[in-house]
């Protein structure tokens, strides 16, 4: 499954870019963990609601939102930003 390079260290220098490559992802798109961070929650909302807890899904659905909402500002920033350097903007 993993192949091993010359001193042995395939796997590592594999998770090495991976990670390299998801810290670069979240350089680039930097409301993308408060979006991820939404969507756990709102899951974990929806596990307390099969529970019957009502008002802690409530909760957990305001902070959801909240991480929501930011994230997509940040989205929206960054793609602003992105086309303003690029010279697309008005």
């Amino acid at each position: 499954m993993f192949k091993a390079t010359k001193n042995g260290r395939g796997a590592a220098d594999r998770l090495r870019k991976f990670l390299s490559m998801v810290k670069g992802y979240f350089v680039r798109e930097p409301g993308a963990a408060f979006i991820i961070v939404f969507d756990a929650l709102i899951f974990s909302c929806a596990f307390s609601l099969v529970r019957g807890d009502e008002a802690l899904a409530s909760e957990i659905a305001v902070y959801g939102y909240l991480f929501l909402v930011v994230g997509v500002v940040l989205q929206a920033l960054s793609a602003v930003k992105s086309e303003a350097s690029r010279g697309e903007v008005g």
